[in-house]
């Protein structure tokens, strides 16, 4: 991938290698894309903004500032203001530089780059190899090996000594001492306390599992690849984590635009709309499943990975949406179900005809007889979560519905078709991945575990290590079980599994302790500031938090802990800037943007949900009343985010110009996205400022996050601080005014945002206000 990205416009001529560049933008954002060239750049700003990055730092410029970007940098620059008078100049290090350090790039760097290595791990002095090889002090080229590798000269040799015994431990029978000596070891025991701290067992245990799948890899050697050209690929890949100044939208195909008049959202109509989500500022998408399926569970249940589902549209759609969407900046993050298959999938097809059959071991089962379960397990949708197949005489193992049978991670030969899936869609241009129910996988019904088994990251760090380690993906886990210790695994910085992962802690605070998901409580505030606040703090540095409050398996946040009648708009922006503030990659679930609300059906017949249809019958078995049961259905069931995107006032929203497969929200008349980018106040372009103020504020993407008024039940404000800069944000989750004196300590600072039109000053917080205040003078505010 960094390759692809390498610029290949010539500047200069070999007469006059020097070029010089002036950028004059008026009016409009912009952006040059990511790139690098082999000349040095010195980027300087005359007027006005400009964000630049270089190797995934942000930086604002402003009148008089500039940048140096070395050659081999990855990096962009850009304006979301639009007006800036800028220039750049680039040239050959060369003429700066010593010769010297054209021989290392040339000799050393570049064959590394490409995985050629260049030293022999037999040999016991390898550093000393190296120096008489280049003529130059030992201390010279590790200070050289630290600056391009990250690692130093001695553990990138004890790297190499260390694969070089594998690989012997592997393909030969040679006695372990002799490896030890063969790989440049004098002393056996420290050989064998060296590859015992790196990959968790004894050599000779190693011999004796050679797959070394299961291997736990430590320290700095767990962040080295098998080769050199993939250190120093892992490297610039860990400084360009675009993600981390990104903003994703999720979309939920079916119900987000139809383009053929059938009723159902489709891949065309999403294509038709990316240019509103590029107006909105967002970076990726999220798109739930479009794979074919029977939908017994809205596309979650995929019986075919490698094609789509024709309500959708074809493959050819699917390509076009890939290009279109590139054209735009943004990457599309496919949702990836690898916890299970539809019923109908042929894997399962061919598992039921016999228990000789090659695909039998692709799913989970246990013998048994009739009526006889297993054991008292449930599915997750109600009812056992067991299913006997008579023609076998074995039960089949399933989590969620009984058309969702459980895949056995298990069976290597699961993994791997699992793993070539992957791979062929980063072919055909996936820009990241979001991992359905991921901490389901490593499930051991017997003894009554689903979530995080004791394979897990195992598993995990194999399918990374397989598949998403080999582009520049965007990774995330949906793990309902994580705790912040457990998310540190997920998102460890050295991206051994995901990018971050879903975690719902904070989600299921107003579900009564001990009770199911529809038995509600009020929120309490000061539980929810300490949850967010441990989790900001507990990945400060050393994972990443992905932040959300909606997505197409909750109800909509204005309406579950905002006002979704008087104060909707202010209050949906409350709780944007109150999320938008912290620290991680901020997602948008569609018609967020524009404070979209829960819905009340009269009757459950006009609800969709298998999870809502199966609890409602359940709960009348149990003695419900079924007034109580729809009150849970209002405050709580998934097709509250399902109703179809509300795009004008015209007949179902401007969905569909047919019958919608869902009813729209009624209130689609006055909460739409027509009607939204109409008014300038909207809570459309509030997140469109709030994008804005993060790709142009690098305290939002690296600031420490401090939690203040901790016990405060009313206001929940906190500061992120960097190096440069100091915020504060300050929101108010009630309807009545509040008074704040931190207000008053900042009085002097400058603010960047507020969901109030008015700029009143004071220290009284009006319902559901919310303000976000800057220190730094070089801060652009958004506008």
């Amino acid at each position: 991938m960094y390759f692809e990205l390498k610029e290949n416009k010539p500047h200069g001529t070999k007469d006059d290698p020097f070029s010089t560049y002036h950028i004059k933008n008026e009016g409009r954002s912009f952006q040059i894309p990511v790139h690098w060239h082999d000349e040095l750049e010195i980027i300087y700003v005359k007027s006005g903004f400009l964000t630049v990055s270089i190797s995934g730092e942000n930086y604002i410029g402003t009148p008089g500032n500039a940048f140096v970007v070395s050659p081999g940098n990855l990096h962009f620059m850009g304006s979301q203001t639009g007006t800036v008078d800028y220039f750049t100049f680039l040239f050959p290090l060369k003429y700066i530089s010593f010769c010297i350090n054209d021989m290392l790039d040339d000799k050393l760097l570049e064959p590394l780059k490409n995985g050629h290595l260049m030293i022999s791990p037999q040999v016991k002095d390898t550093a000393k190899e190296l120096c008489e090889q280049f003529h130059l002090s030992e201390k010279y080229i590790s200070r050289y090996f630290k600056e391009h590798f990250h690692i130093t000269l001695s553990q990138y040799i004890t790297h190499l000594r260390l694969e070089h015994a594998k690989q012997l431990l592997q393909d030969t029978d040679t006695p372990v001492t002799e490896i030890a000596m063969q790989s440049g070891y004098q002393n056996v025991s420290y050989f064998i306390r060296s590859f015992k701290k790196t990959y968790g067992v004894s050599p000779l245990k190693y011999r004796k599992n050679k797959s070394g799948i299961w291997l736990e890899r430590r320290g700095y050697l767990g962040r080295i690849r098998k080769s050199a050209g993939e250190i120093s690929r892992m490297s610039m890949g860990n400084k360009n984590k675009w993600w981390r100044n990104a903003v994703v939208y999720q979309i939920y195909p079916k119900s987000f635009q139809d383009s053929d008049g059938d009723g159902i959202g489709d891949i065309p109509g999403i294509i038709s709309r990316l240019d509103y989500l590029k107006k909105l500022g967002i970076d990726a998408i999220w798109l739930s499943p479009v794979y074919r399926s029977p939908q017994d569970d809205n596309g979650y249940d995929i019986s075919d990975y490698q094609d789509i589902e024709p309500m959708f549209g074809t493959m050819e759609d699917m390509e076009q949406l890939f290009a279109e969407a590139k054209k735009r900046g943004i990457r599309i993050m496919m949702d990836l179900v690898l916890n299970h298959t539809s019923d109908e999938h042929r894997w399962f097809l061919e598992a039921k005809k016999s228990k000789d059959n090659p695909y039998h071991d692709y799913y989970v089962w246990r013998d048994g007889e009739e009526g006889v379960y297993p054991n008292d397990m449930n599915s997750v949708f109600g009812g056992p979560a067991w299913e006997w197949v008579p023609e076998l005489g074995q039960y089949y193992f399933h989590q969620f519905s009984v058309k969702q049978p459980d895949l056995n991670w298990e069976n290597p030969k699961v993994r791997r078709e699992l793993y070539d899936m992957i791979l062929w869609w980063m072919e055909k241009g996936a820009g990241g991945f979001r991992l359905d129910v991921i901490d389901q996988i490593a499930k051991e019904p017997d003894l009554k575990i689903t979530n995080n088994g004791p394979k897990l990251h195992e598993f995990l760090r194999e399918l990374s290590r397989e598949t998403f380690q080999k582009g520049d993906m965007i990774t995330v886990g949906e793990a309902w079980g994580a705790t912040p210790e457990i998310a540190k695994k997920y998102s460890n910085p050295d991206g051994s599994e995901f990018s971050m992962v879903f975690q719902f802690e904070h989600i299921m605070l107003d579900q009564e302790e001990g009770k199911e998901k529809w038995d509600t409580i009020p929120l309490n505030m000061v539980k929810l500031k300490k949850c967010l606040a441990k989790w900001q703090n507990t990945l400060y540095q050393t994972g990443w938090n992905s932040l959300f409050m909606n997505n197409h398996d909750l109800p909509r946040i204005v309406s579950r802990w905002g006002n979704d009648g008087k104060y909707r708009k202010e209050s949906a922006k409350m709780l944007a800037t109150m999320l938008h503030g912290m620290q991680g990659t901020p997602y948008i679930y569609q018609g967020e943007e524009l404070g979209m609300t829960n819905v009340q059906f009269d009757s459950i017949e006009e609800y969709e949900d298998i999870e809502t249809l199966n609890m409602y019958k359940e709960r009348l078995e149990k003695g419900y009343q079924p007034e109580e049961i729809m009150q849970s259905i209002y405050a709580r069931s998934r097709d509250n985010a399902r109703t179809p995107m509300q795009w004008s006032g015209e007949k179902n929203g401007g969905f569909t110009t047919g019958e919608p497969w869902f009813a729209v929200n009624p209130n689609y008349t006055r909460i739409n996205a027509k009607e939204a980018q109409e008014d300038e106040n909207s809570v459309f372009y509030y997140y469109q400022k709030l994008i804005r103020l993060r790709k142009e504020n690098p305290v939002f993407v690296d600031g420490k996050f401090d939690l203040l008024l901790p016990e405060d039940e009313k206001i929940f404000t906190y500061t992120r601080t960097d190096e440069h800069t100091k915020m504060l944000v300050c929101a108010n989750f009630t309807d009545e005014e509040v008074s704040c004196p931190l207000l008053d300590e900042w009085k002097d600072g400058e603010v960047w945002i507020r969901n109030y039109e008015d700029d009143r000053e004071g220290n009284v917080l009006r319902p559901y206000e919310a303000v976000i205040i800057g220190t730094a003078a070089n801060i652009v505010k958004a506008g």
